[in-house]
Formats: structure tokens, sequence, C-alpha cells
């Protein structure tokens, strides 16, 4: 997954005992919703220097019980604080 720009959702679906996800680096814009549902087993993610601007990061607290580490840095994010 190389310059990637979009993750429509079904990406990982079958993928339920992946444990680790280095997406890091890419092009990332979006995210869809539920993206990361079906990885129950997932406990690193690394979403770090894409061009993200927004992503529902409280959906991975009940999607995934497991995750203990994920790195969000050097993304575009916007805020309306």
């Amino acid at each position: 997954f190389s310059d990637m720009k979009r993750l429509e959702g079904n990406e990982f679906n079958g993928l339920s005992q992946l444990q680790e996800l280095y997406l890091q680096n890419n092009f990332l814009t979006s995210i869809a919703a539920g993206t990361f549902h079906s990885l129950r087993d997932l406990t690193v993610l690394r979403l770090d220097g894409n061009l993200l601007t927004a992503f529902p990061v409280w959906e991975l607290s009940t999607d995934n019980p497991l995750l203990s580490i994920i790195y969000l840095a050097r993304n575009t994010w916007t805020c309306e604080c």
C-alpha cells in the first residue's frame, strides 16, 4: 500500500487477526468511517505523516479494544476549537 490517497472502508475486511498496521508517510487524505472496524486484534496503528484533515479517532476505542499505540502526528488536521 504505498502512495494511497483514500481508504474507502473495505480494504482490511477478512484481516481480523492483523495486529499492527503501518500506513505512515503516504498521501492519505481521507479514511472512511468504519475502515478499521474488522481489525479486532489491532494493537498498533500508524497514520502519521499523511495529509489527513479529519478522522473519527473515537471510533477506534470501541471497534479496536486492544489498540494501545496510535501515531497521528504530522497530518494537516483541521481544528475548529
